[in-house]
């Protein structure tokens, strides 16, 4: 990472964090104890870009500029500890009536892939291509989400039998006239 003072009180930074081919657990305990082993796997591709600046945290959040791209494949995930390190890692506070992070039961699932490209800049975050993959399922998700107004406008595609769907494709022209 860079780091500048332009003077006393203000600050501008630009970070990377680039990983290919490593455990997912490698890349969470770089997070300590925030994501509490919530998935396992191989991260294959990894790229996040921050850069930000201002006089304190509130003002360098305003500007923060993240872009990020993952592939994670073939793991376990546990979507309740996940979410916890989430809202604990950007200090959000979770509702009265939820689990606390120390609380959680272990809920893994299945996953074959994981994957997408984010851009969070002035709170709002935008993806073209999150894939959720798991045995039963592929799922698709493309919007914004407004971190300021908490509110989201996205689409969401599930393709169901994705393994029916493989299959398929693998067929010479019948499976492409099927599938598309």
């Amino acid at each position: 990472g860079i780091f500048e003072m332009e003077s006393s009180d203000a600050l501008r930074f630009k970070g990377l964090i680039q990983a290919d081919n490593i455990p997912a657990e490698v890349f969470f305990d770089l997070f300590g104890d925030t994501f509490q082993n919530g998935m396992t796997g191989q991260l294959k591709t990894l790229d996040i870009r921050v850069k930000g600046q201002g006089k304190g945290l509130k003002e360098i959040g305003k500007s923060l500029f993240v872009k990020s791209t993952f592939d994670f494949h073939s793991g376990q995930i546990d979507h309740e500890r996940l979410k916890a390190g989430a809202l604990k890692l950007f200090g959000f506070k979770e509702k009265d009536d939820e689990q606390s992070g120390d609380a959680l039961r272990d809920n893994f699932s299945p996953y074959e892939q994981i994957a997408g490209n984010f851009k969070l800049a002035e709170g709002l975050a935008e993806t073209e291509n999150f894939i959720y993959e798991d045995d039963q399922r592929r799922s698709s998700l493309v919007g914004t989400f407004d971190l300021n107004k908490y509110e989201m406008d996205t689409v969401l595609g599930v393709a169901p039998m994705a393994a029916l769907d493989k299959f398929l494709t693998k067929i010479p022209v019948f499976g492409k006239i099927l599938t598309g």
